[in-house]
């Protein structure tokens, strides 16, 4: 066995090789004392993750007995060689009373520069020198060499981490394989291989338009299939045969009308094959049908999976079921004769795979996670391997990671295992390549003040590198601080910039659209916390004392009444609204059932000011999204809203006149006003880029607070030697 790659870690100007400890800037030496080094070190092989005091002591002084006090000292020496000016902590974060976090990524990048080599068993990972035609970084752009080189160091890190999977699996995929960057962009959202593994389809997103990309591989050149249009494409794969490309284009902003279309690689007009679809589609071994899912079509709440030829012709029905245990993804089987689909259980709190017998229509489980969500299953050609993009419980929720399972009740065994997050997943006919997309996020925290027809002057109040999403939820806490959220812990920011402080944590559940609730108390859906199925609990408002409100399945978007009595939520296993005592004194109760015809969708609740309306956001009716407002104690139909260009969020205004949430306006997010007496609404922020991803009006009207980020993310492909 040869010796591993030596490699060092590089973060902003400054480059740390363990191996001689020393740290060097622009690669000279800069004077570090040794226990200030064994610091940095153990701060940056953790970056973006908090380390405790405890763990820092232990590894700088791990035989000895010290004053916490030597550890502050040392965070003194690396804040000021770093360059650090007071109160403006760049690389290291302190956490007030639990430790410190390394707060720039940190890039693990190999000696020579361009070849990782893992000599660990049998297993190899290299990264291909060839992966795009410009080897010369130095002849890129420097944003597009920032990009490649934080793409090609988040693939390093994949090596490191990718080996141990395959100990005890014989055969196992993917034992020894390159990593390919196919794209520099930054820019990508999808992707899928051809059969043969000459070519690589990919979404590009720039500025709201999306475009569709043909890379020939071999010659590392580009073809524009479809020009940028203001849409959203999913789904992409090839046609067995490799003569067509398939794909989901959106019909409306919230994407929950998407049809079908196939176009051939060569060029030509889309044409549609089916409307109105859910899910990506899965071809038979044969390659003349497909099959795929569609939900509240002809009946609101329930799923149908279908089956229909390569040409949408010959629909045919294999399944029905409650909405709530819809199938996510579809993989027909190598046999024929059955299709497994992963799906979410929120009556048990699980996640599982089912099968499908394509004749009977009957189906039976195959695997249950307790722990994991799998967002997309493919069979490998073989049929010796179901590969899929899945998620963990916890922080790292938002970010999917790639493995395969072998056996029924198998575990998953991770391919991936890293920082980023993998969307999509194709796989050639050989079994040989697998085309996927690695993302990171980007996210800022901002406070506007309003200038009377909007809000103006974002202030930056916190900016994070892969810790916030579209998962996450900002909002506005008593005493005119900010409350955040990931799926993992809640914190408490200060809006001058400088002070946050974690409420809740729970590495082990996910934390669900927590709310503020008064000055006294914040409400929150809290899933796997002490085996709750996602139900909605009670806390103080420092995030101690939780109390379990529900016992429910499917709870989430919790929301309280002005008066501090009743905390509103939605139930997804029956699609309705519930209320439960704010006291936990009495159980949980209906309120409102939604029009017939429509659906309930991920927009949340708001409770007006004054307590007598209550509005969400709804699908179907033959509108692409609509607010709907019910009147709380009165049995008078709901008003709908046209909400056309709608695409997340909904707040009352403080005057209880106007609803409020997150539009598609010039090429990016904005925050809408529309006015509920039927005049015309207008926007309330003037953003050109970026997504807004949550946001909070004040309850003076006074101050708006945003939460704003893009994906950067880029088409890899994982190739085995053939």
């Amino acid at each position: 066995m040869g010796s591993e790659t030596k490699t060092f870690y590089e973060f902003g100007p400054f480059r740390v090789d363990p191996d001689r400890r020393q740290l060097l800037r622009e690669n000279q030496p800069v004077p570090l004392q040794p226990k200030a080094f064994d610091t940095l070190l153990a701060l940056i092989q953790r970056s973006e993750t908090l380390v405790s005091k405890d763990e820092l002591m232990q590894a700088v002084w791990p035989d000895a007995f010290v004053e916490e006090s030597n550890l502050t000292q040392n965070i003194f020496v690396l804040r000021k060689t770093l360059g650090e000016a007071a109160g403006q902590h760049r690389f290291i974060v302190t956490v007030p009373g639990r430790g410190y976090r390394f707060a720039e990524r940190v890039r693990l990048v190999p000696e020579d520069g361009d070849i990782l080599v893992l000599n660990r068993s049998s297993t190899e990972v290299v990264i291909d020198e060839e992966a795009s035609p410009d080897k010369d970084l130095a002849l890129m752009p420097k944003n597009t060499q920032v990009r490649t080189i934080a793409v090609l160091s988040a693939i390093a890190v994949l090596a490191l981490a990718g080996y141990w999977a395959w100990q005890s699996l014989r055969p196992a995929p993917f034992q020894k394989f390159t990593v390919m960057q196919v794209t520099n962009s930054g820019k990508a959202t999808g992707a899928a291989v051809s059969p043969d593994g000459r070519y690589v389809l990919s979404v590009m997103d720039d500025g709201g338009g999306q475009s569709l990309w043909l890379r020939n591989v071999p010659t590392g050149s580009d073809t524009e299939i479809l020009p940028p249009s203001p849409v959203h494409y999913a789904g992409l794969t090839f046609s067995p045969d490799g003569n067509y490309i398939y794909f989901r284009e959106a019909q409306n902003a919230i994407q929950t009308k998407n049809n079908l279309y196939r176009s051939p690689v060569l060029g030509g007009t889309p044409q549609e094959v089916v409307g109105n679809i859910d899910s990506d589609i899965t071809f038979s071994p044969d390659g003349k049908r497909i099959a795929y899912v569609r939900q509240h079509d002809p009946d609101v709440e329930k799923y149908r999976v279908l089956a229909a030829s390569v040409e949408g012709t010959n629909e045919t029905v294999l399944q029905t079921g409650s909405r709530s245990e819809a199938p996510n993804s579809l993989a027909w089987s190598r046999k024929g004769d059955e299709i497994f689909y992963s799906l979410y259980l929120p009556e048990q709190g699980t996640s599982a795979i089912d099968i499908l017998a394509v004749t009977s229509g009957k189906s039976h489980r195959w695997v249950t996670f307790k722990d994991k969500f799998l967002d997309e299953i493919q069979w490998s050609p073989d049929g010796r391997a179901l590969f899929a993009v899945y998620r963990e419980t916890g922080a790292n929720f938002r970010k999917g990671q790639i493995g395969f399972l072998q056996r029924a009740g198998g575990e998953i065994v991770p391919i991936t295992r890293d920082t980023n997050s993998y969307r999509t997943l194709t796989i050639s006919a050989d079994g040989k390549s697998l085309a996927t997309v690695l993302a990171r996020t980007s996210a800022t925290v901002s406070v506007l003040s309003d200038s009377g027809q909007a809000f103006v002057g974002a202030r930056a109040v916190l900016s994070r590198l892969n810790e916030f999403d579209t998962w996450s939820v900002l909002s506005w806490a008593a005493g005119g601080d900010l409350l955040l959220s990931n799926t993992g812990h809640l914190s408490k920011l200060g809006i001058d910039g400088k002070s946050e402080a974690q409420l809740l944590a729970d590495p082990s559940a996910l934390i669900i659209t927590p709310s503020p609730c008064g000055k006294d108390y914040l409400v929150l859906s809290w899933e796997f916390h002490e085996d709750s199925k996602q139900s909605i609990w009670r806390a103080d408002a420092d995030g101690s004392n939780p109390i379990r409100l529900t016992d429910g399945k499917g709870d989430a978007f919790p929301v309280c009444s002005p008066d501090q009595k009743w905390v509103y939520y939605m139930h997804w296993v029956d699609g309705s609204i519930y209320r439960v005592p704010l006291d936990g004194s009495g159980k949980a109760e209906a309120v409102s059932a939604i029009p017939q015809g429509y659906f309930l969708t991920m927009g949340g609740l708001s409770v007006s000011p004054d307590g007598k309306r209550l509005a969400t956001v709804i699908g179907g009716g033959g509108a692409e999204a609509a607010i709907v407002l019910f009147d709380l104690g009165s049995p008078s139909p709901p008003q709908i809203v046209d909400a056309s260009h709608y695409v997340r969020g909904v707040q009352f205004t403080p005057d209880g006149k106007s609803i409020a949430y997150v539009a598609r306006e010039n090429g990016g997010g904005n925050v809408w006003v529309q006015p509920l007496d039927g005049t015309p609404g207008h926007p309330l922020t003037d953003f050109t880029s970026e997504q807004i991803w949550s946001f909070c009006l004040s309850s003076d009207g006074k101050r708006l607070g945003i939460l704003r980020g893009h994906f950067d993310s880029d088409v890899v492909l994982l190739q085995e030697p053939k």
